[in-house]
């Protein structure tokens, strides 16, 4: 019989199609597969005997029958291709170092015989940060209210908590947005603290901060609730972000930048969004014991990313309803936007201008002493529309909410009717006015319904278009 060394001769001719095999963290008892091809290059039929070793016992192939092995005979045909899973299940916290060996079978074989290696490296453990003290509305997404913002206000504050809530140490790097509403608005945040590590089980309190200028008041004093920027919480696990940081992967990249100013477009957004901002010596870091054995490289980095995550907080600011521009705050009325007003809108000449009639203001108060915590109501609940002659209406939602609420709308036919704004910020205890709209098109009548949302409430508000013909 010929063997398979002596048919493709004592090279081995197998190609693969990764250097080395990276799991970030992933918690023990569970299970994480990946997968990786071989081709045989030659021109032979070829037999190869894959063996899997590792101290731990954490890595192991997975067959077509969803059994584990960890070692393997395999016959190929001249170029074929072969693809091959392997499951990383850590038993224990920590880090998991492993090898997978391909060499030419042989009854015979000696640890001298040809053979390729491929690293397998991987982390046992997780690392997961929740933040709490915000609203998520019916979209998922996250809310904060800095508070009131009044002619005395000097600074407004408000404040997150998070929590680690796995079994690794955690970091979170935390960056304000501004939202772009006026030049001055980028100097005006301050966080209390910008980089964290945190224990498993512990809980840190981080207070943003934002001092508006007289420029950013005059403008956000124009809206009931404005969003006035994002808080964005990258976080993961520790031993991820320093295998990241460590030298091999952050200068390789840094040296590509200085020397060819270009990076790929998978290679510059990683950097740029998450290499860069989390490579930096955070506060309180601690060097973690055989993390140097795991020998990641700048090809692994997509892998690594994985691990790094990021929540994202929209920030709002709500406007005094009784108050009013100081004098050293005034600004140009005209440019105002007072496009929610109907011909029935009472303007009060002292107070400005209302989105609410005389009688509307008293249905309000009468309403507002009968709801409970966290609920609202919509006035009217049925809207008649008669295209072409009057085809908008304004309802009112008044809630009952202790802070400004997100809310969301749904219609029933979108095609034919629209509402504005179709979603935001409710303010606390006070009306506000939502536009309902319908299409000239509509050449008959015809029913809809229009539904608001926030986290814990639900209303509807009927539709009737009755045509007016000409």
């Amino acid at each position: 019989m010929v063997s398979s060394v002596a048919v493709a001769g004592h090279t081995i001719p197998i190609r693969a199609t990764h250097a080395a095999l990276v799991w970030n963290s992933v918690k023990t008892g569970k299970s994480e597969i990946k997968e990786f091809t071989i081709r045989n290059t030659s021109n032979n039929k070829i037999k190869i005997q894959i063996d899997m070793s590792d101290a731990k016992k954490s890595f192991k192939f997975l067959s077509d029958r969803q059994t584990v092995t960890t070692s393997m005979v395999l016959a190929m045909q001249r170029q074929e291709i072969k693809t091959l899973a392997v499951v990383f299940s850590p038993y224990h916290i920590g880090p998991a170092v492993g090898k997978i060996t391909i060499k030419h079978y042989a009854t015979d074989s000696s640890d001298s015989q040809q053979h390729k290696k491929i690293p397998l490296y991987g982390y046992g453990g997780c690392g997961k940060v929740k933040v709490s003290d915000t609203f998520k509305d019916a979209g998922g997404k996250m809310w904060l209210s800095l508070g009131t913002l009044s002619s005395e206000t000097t600074a407004l504050t408000a404040n997150i908590t998070l929590q680690n809530v796995g079994d690794l140490s955690s970091f979170a790097k935390i960056k304000v947005v501004p939202k772009v509403i006026s030049p001055t608005m980028d100097s005006s945040w301050h966080i209390s603290q910008k980089e964290l590590i945190l224990n498993p089980r512990e809980n840190r309190r981080v207070a943003i901060e934002f001092y508006p200028k007289k420029e950013d008041f005059a403008i956000l004093q124009r809206l009931e609730v404005s969003h006035v920027a994002t808080i964005n919480v990258t976080y993961g696990d520790e031993s991820t972000r320093l295998r990241i940081r460590r030298g091999k992967i952050c200068h390789t990249l840094y040296n590509k930048i200085k020397e060819t100013g270009e990076l790929t477009e998978n290679e510059n957004e990683a950097f740029k969004n998450i290499v860069h901002p989390i490579c930096k010596a955070f506060p309180g870091e601690q060097i973690i014991p055989g993390l140097t054995s795991i020998r990641d490289t700048i090809q692994n980095l997509s892998d690594l990313c994985t691990g790094v995550h990021q929540y994202e907080i929209m920030l709002t600011v709500e406007e005094c309803a009784d108050d009013t521009l100081p004098v050293h705050y005034d600004t140009d009325e005209s440019q105002m936007d007072y496009s929610l007003m109907n011909d029935t809108t009472h303007i009060d000449e002292a107070a400005g201008a209302s989105f609410f009639t005389s009688s509307m203001t008293v249905e309000c108060e009468a309403q507002y002493s009968e709801l409970g915590e966290e609920q609202f109501t919509v006035t009217p609940s049925t809207v008649v529309l008669n295209p072409p002659i009057r085809n908008e209406a304004t309802v009112t939602v008044l809630g009952s909410f202790k802070a400004a609420q997100p809310f969301q709308t749904n219609l029933s036919n979108s095609s034919y009717f629209s509402v504005v704004p179709a979603e935001g910020m409710l303010p606390s205890r006070r009306g506000f006015p939502l536009k309902v709209k319908c299409s000239q098109r509509i050449e008959r009548n015809t029913q809809a319904v229009l539904e608001i949302y926030t986290e814990n409430s639900k209303q509807d508000v009927l539709i009737n278009v009755i045509v007016k013909r000409q």
